[in-house]
């Protein structure tokens, strides 16, 4: 009995030291299959390790093949990575792009959008509209970076553009606001604050 207690313990804790968490994948075609994930940080990473139960063999789902995946970390909170395309704005600036792959980005707010962010040496936020297989860059940084050095004045201009676009038919109180630069927001908390007591209908935070 303690031999059989000792096994399942050692198993749990090799299960728990490659990062399994327990969570469900959501396919491009709206089914969705719970299980356990196995960690990643790498937003490009082209498939994802899946197993139904702890012990069984695990596979590898094409990153391609989904839309969302759920799960909770080891601090009991919820996480949802997004597959989206990474999109920019410029209407005046010749470096618009949009890229032509998709890639994994963090949920860091849900309502009647969404704001993901990708991780690099800095946090990036973009903005992500139900239905919608891309995500915008909003060019704001965690604690107002981009607004808070020397360039600034391209931060703001940046900003406007993308804003222009995501909020000009979704809350046009908003787009008005920060083109005429009587709205400039700090931080993306600041933004989601001022939308949803201007123009969101319905609220939802995850």
């Amino acid at each position: 009995m303690k031999t059989s207690f000792i096994i399942v313990f050692l198993f749990l804790s090799a299960f728990a030291k490659a990062q399994w968490y327990e969570g469900s994948v959501l396919y491009l075609d709206g089914t969705i299959e719970k299980g356990y994930i196995k960690y990643f940080e790498d937003a490009r990473k082209s498939d994802v390790n899946f197993k139904s139960i702890p012990g069984e063999k695990s596979k590898n789902i094409k990153s391609e093949q989904l839309k969302e995946i759920r799960f909770i970390n080891d601090k009991g909170e919820n996480i949802t990575y997004l597959k989206l395309q990474p999109t920019s704005h410029y209407s005046n600036i010749k470096n618009s792009y949009m890229d032509q792959s998709k890639t994994w980005f963090s949920l860091y707010y849900r309502g009647e959008f969404d704001v993901v962010c990708q991780k690099s040496n800095i946090l990036n936020y973009y903005i992500h509209m139900p239905g919608n297989d891309s995500a915008i860059h909003i060019h704001m940084v965690n604690k107002g970076w981009y607004f808070r050095n020397q360039f600034r004045k391209h931060a703001e201009q940046f900003f406007q553009e993308a804003a222009k676009v995501i909020f000009k038919y979704k809350c046009s109180t908003m787009s008005k606001d920060i083109q005429d630069k009587t709205f400039l927001p700090l931080t993306i908390d600041e933004l989601i604050e001022y939308y949803e007591k201007n123009c969101a209908t319905i609220t939802t935070c995850l």
